[in-house]
């Protein structure tokens, strides 16, 4: 009877045992992106690398949320192909209800397709020193000139460079439009009495806007910023908004407060407009001392004025007319401001990697660039935007 009990039991333990297989623990996957976001040229092509946590045997899937700014493949190659945003998502194609897959963490990378390459197109056609020097006190000094030691001064002078788009013409001025820039540029005139009182002193190496080491730094502007991109924005809606001359006043003085430095702005037909363009972070230009060509190296900011989704760099909402053509509605707040970086510089290859000697001090001709009818320094700007 015990032995009868006994096999029964055992039967059941191994029935039991043979009827249960063991419970399959499900895998969370979490997906990552190269980059959260991107920004294209229209045209231009980028990759994203997708990273699986746990490694997984499944394959990837991506979409576009917008194929007609910017597709992507199976191997997240993107391809931009017209204006505005799309969001690219990654995740798994794993079967349906597999009891194997938990949950899926998919990956999102922001593609804003932009025009910014119209700003490629940019170069600068002249420069020049214009008015009259203001001396500044306590930087008299000696200096070792070709002619012999001279005692010479500090002093302002406006310099002038503009782009191709402008022409220049001594006793006539500008004309064209295009972007333009003034800035002050210390500079050093012979003050000693005699035949070269007056003058004032080249740099071999030009001219230049950087970060300035000093309060005064020869030869070299400061560079051009943005200071307070609140103001900024509230400058932009007040001038745009405004319906009093006080309240335009108001307005542009918030927008000229929050740049410093050097900057590019608006000339239309020889005529200076307020609004700017672009900050100068940095800046050399010279006239090459062989071929008396002008030579330029520049580093600039522009504020986004080629998207249709900016305005002068600030996130903007637009709106059709009765004509069809987008114009502005409203600035978005708070306010997002969108920069685009570019290099430019046509010094040949062979000059940029063996620069220039110690530069070296020289008289140059009185009003070089002046004629005999030197431009006025200051120069009358428009209200380009009051309703």
């Amino acid at each position: 009877m015990k032995k009868s009990l006994f096999f029964a039991l055992i039967a059941c333990v191994a029935l039991v045992f043979v009827g249960c297989e063991p419970k399959v623990q499900p895998t969370d996957y979490i997906i990552k992106l190269s980059a959260a976001e991107l920004t294209l040229e229209n045209g231009a092509s980028d990759k994203l690398t997708a990273v699986v946590t746990p490694t997984s045997t499944y394959t990837l899937v991506w979409t576009s949320s917008n194929p007609e700014v910017a597709t992507v493949n199976a191997s997240g190659i993107i391809e931009a192909v017209g204006l505005g945003t799309t969001t690219i998502t990654v995740t798994l194609n794993t079967p349906a209800e597999d009891p194997a897959v938990g949950s899926v963490t998919p990956a999102t990378c922001v593609v804003n397709v932009t025009n910014d390459a119209v700003l490629n197109n940019f170069a600068l056609g002249g420069y020049g020193l214009f008015g009259n020097p203001s001396l500044i006190a306590g930087t008299d000094t000696v200096l070792e000139l070709s002619v012999g030691p001279m005692q010479c001064q500090l002093g302002y002078i406006s310099l002038y460079a503009w782009d191709e788009n402008i022409v220049f013409v001594s006793g006539s001025g500008f004309s064209g439009s295009g972007h333009f820039l003034m800035v002050d540029m210390p500079v050093y005139w012979i003050t000693e009495e005699g035949a070269y009182q007056g003058y004032y002193i080249g740099n071999s190496e030009g001219f230049f806007v950087d970060t300035l080491v000093s309060d005064i730094d020869p030869y070299v502007a400061e560079a051009g910023q943005m200071t307070d991109v609140q103001m900024y924005g509230d400058g932009w809606k007040g001038m745009l908004n405004a319906e009093t001359d006080e309240e335009f006043a108001a307005a542009k003085e918030l927008y000229e407060g929050c740049h410093t430095g050097a900057q590019f702005i608006e000339m239309s037909e020889g005529q200076l407009y307020i609004y700017k363009y672009a900050n100068v972070s940095f800046a050399n230009i010279y006239d090459d001392e062989e071929t008396e060509e002008l030579r330029y190296s520049l580093k600039l900011e522009w504020y986004d004025y080629v998207n249709t989704d900016r305005f002068y760099g600030l996130a903007c909402i637009t709106e059709e007319d009765e004509e069809g053509n987008l114009v502005l509605a409203s600035l978005v707040e708070p306010y997002d401001l969108r920069v685009i970086h570019k290099e430019y510089t046509n010094i040949p290859a062979e000059e940029e990697e063996e620069p220039a000697e110690t530069s070296v001090l020289k008289p140059m001709k009185k009003n070089l660039y002046l004629g005999q009818n030197p431009v006025p320094a200051t120069m009358d700007t428009k209200i380009m935007y009051k309703k």
